[in-house]
């Protein structure tokens, strides 16, 4: 029963995130119900600049129609979280210091967002993962660099003066 659980949890954060992703993707490139949501004036501003670019606000909302899409339909999950991430950060700071009227929505997208990550965190650790070798050919866990031990430094110099 546990497992149906967490499968019908996922598959709700999913279908919410997705949705909300998709929903104004879709609005923005296709103009279905022109809103105008944020109330700020530095936050209209800062929308307008990103229209004057010509192509950075259309290129967003592409990628958030696409991706939204993908996490709706289940199909490569952890790319789309690791694709939407950025623009996740960057939704959550423009709430948070240009226009706070849509931090509901924000609260239930890092809800949601969280909640997929963690629940597909086992392929994200190689991102995560220190792993630095002196040998990129080598497999071995003995190639990565040797950490310095403070006393087993100042031994050896002690070892060298009294010689």
């Amino acid at each position: 029963m546990e497992g149906k659980k967490k499968n019908y949890l996922i598959l709700f954060a999913r279908t919410i995130l997705g949705g909300i992703f998709l929903s104004f993707g879709a609005n923005e490139i296709f103009k279905i119900e022109p809103v105008q949501w944020w109330t700020s004036p530095d936050a209209l501003s800062f929308v307008q600049s990103l229209k004057d670019t010509g192509y950075f606000y259309y290129l967003i909302h592409i990628i958030e129609l696409i991706f939204g899409t993908l996490l709706v339909g289940g199909i490569f999950v952890p790319l789309s979280v690791l694709i939407l991430t950025p623009i996740m950060f960057n939704i959550l700071y423009f709430t948070a210091f240009l226009d706070p009227s849509l931090w509901l929505l924000n609260l239930i997208q890092v809800a949601c967002f969280a909640y997929i990550y963690a629940y597909y965190s086992d392929f994200f650790k190689w991102i995560l993962e220190y792993n630095m070798k002196i040998d990129p050919n080598s497999l071995e866990n003995n190639d990565i660099l040797p950490r310095i031990e403070m006393g087993e430094l100042e031994g050896n110099e002690d070892k060298k003066k009294v010689s």
